[in-house]
């Protein structure tokens, strides 16, 4: 997943220590695995409470 998003192993590990995933790395998610991992499911982990809420 780091290497699918440009970014450290440890960023990664840092958002399970922390239990919380930036929206913009959720939004990422959902469009690199081409909805397959859903922006609505991450959303509880980002703080964010509806998708509508989010500006893709």
């Amino acid at each position: 997943m780091a290497r699918i998003l440009s970014i450290s192993p440890q960023a990664i590990q840092r958002w399970v220590s922390t239990n919380h995933l930036p929206i913009r790395r959720a939004i990422q998610i959902e469009r690199l695995t081409d909805g397959k991992i859903r922006l609505e499911d991450m959303l509880p982990l980002t703080g964010v409470q509806k998708s509508e809420d989010v500006a893709s």
